[in-house]
């Protein structure tokens, strides 16, 4: 048995302290509504939303997201970014002023400065001097920050964006599987053999084969020796696999399905072989996708 060397771990993209990147330690209940208005064409706005105060509000407190004692510019940020990627706040809306923020959600200034800014550090929103705080288009958004990936998987209710997911891990671990056919050595040739050989005997207890996965692909991928093509790699697997719809179910036939593509990216990668390695990879993830796309 050979003895299986963890690959250092991959440097996914990462925020400090919190996935929002702030933590204001603030105590208070929480219930928004806010301004959902367009901008019209020439039209400028007061810091103070004034000149939006008669247009109609929604909701947008999320009141299924636990209230922590700490942290609620962090919730505040979180409730505006699910109000944001679902639609309710579409792109040129406006948001109120800081005041009626405050007021909203029962916090103050510094917490909701704090969440704004880094709703606007994300690429959500657009905060100009003398016109207000607009809702900015998808386009500017960071689609790989932790938070605003997060939320976008929680609302893709049509799957399209799991499906972009999909194709970006294709196109990467492909390659890097090809590239991990020319560099590996027999050490590592030997320690992947491994972990297909313990993915082997525990077929039929999924919660163990599915941690042996992630370390089987992390393991090629770690051979392959590119960092930044893996932890983006990672961030998205990491993401993505929280979702039941990802998952998929009927578990048994999945891992036998798959386990029938570990064993064919393997030998493809002990034989050398870039291009029947980057097919291999390919095949089996996209074959794996669509068998839980279509549950």
């Amino acid at each position: 048995m050979v003895k299986r060397r963890r690959p250092p771990a991959a440097s996914a993209p990462s925020l400090p302290t919190n996935q929002t990147g702030i933590g204001a330690p603030v105590t208070a209940a929480v219930t928004l509504r806010q301004l959902t208005t367009k901008i019209p064409q020439g039209q400028q706005l007061s810091g103070d939303g004034d000149k939006l105060a008669s247009s109609p509000r929604v909701r947008l407190a999320d009141r299924t997201n636990p209230r922590r004692p700490a942290r609620l510019a962090e919730t505040v940020a979180e409730d505006l970014i699910g109000a944001i990627v679902s639609g309710r706040l579409p792109a040129d809306s406006v948001l109120p002023g800081e005041q009626a923020l405050c007021e909203d959600f029962g916090v103050g200034r510094v917490v909701v400065r704090e969440a704004l800014k880094a709703l606007e550090h994300k690429g959500l929103l657009i905060i100009r001097q003398g016109q207000g705080t607009v809702v900015a288009p998808v386009t500017r958004w960071d689609p790989l920050d932790s938070t605003v990936l997060n939320a976008r998987i929680r609302h893709d209710d049509g799957l399209g964006l799991l499906d972009n997911l999909v194709q970006v891990r294709c196109a990467l671990e492909s390659e890097l599987a090809g590239t991990a056919a020319t560099r590996r050595t027999e050490q590592q040739l030997a320690e992947m053999n491994s972990v297909l050989a313990a993915m082997e005997c525990v077929l039929r207890q999924p919660e163990q084969y599915l941690a042996l996965d992630v370390e089987f692909h992390d393991h090629i991928m770690w051979m392959a020796g590119n960092d930044v093509a893996r932890a983006v790699v990672t961030n998205i697997h990491n993401h993505a696999r929280v979702s039941s719809r990802y998952c998929g179910g009927e578990l048994d036939k999945q891992i036998a399905a798959a386990h029938i593509g570990h064993a064919a990216i393997a030998q493809a990668i002990t034989d050398a072989d870039e291009l029947a390695a980057r097919t291999a990879m390919r095949t089996h993830i996209l074959d794996s996708w669509h068998s839980k796309r279509s549950r």
